[in-house]
């Protein structure tokens, strides 16, 4: 993610390194009986074509640096599957 600040007449650019992805695959999920949850709120899981397996990406809060596109956004770390 890019962000932008003024700085003396110019504008800088940085990115934003706080937010991270993580990719999750499952295999022999039984569809409604089984859920992936990461800090107690449901993943939605997304179909891959073979039977049983579902994929998703998590984007998360890694950290809380002093520039950030999202300064009140809490930090999400430790991430709880």
């Amino acid at each position: 993610m890019l962000g932008e600040e003024p700085a003396g007449g110019a504008t800088v650019r940085y990115v934003d390194s706080s937010v991270e992805r993580v990719q999750v695959k499952v295999q022999g999920l039984t569809d409604p009986r089984h859920i992936v949850t990461v800090n107690s709120r449901r993943v939605p899981l997304h179909p891959t074509g073979t039977v049983g397996e579902y994929v998703a990406g998590v984007r998360y809060r890694a950290g809380q640096p002093p520039n950030c596109l999202h300064p009140t956004i809490p930090v999400d770390t430790p991430l709880v599957f």
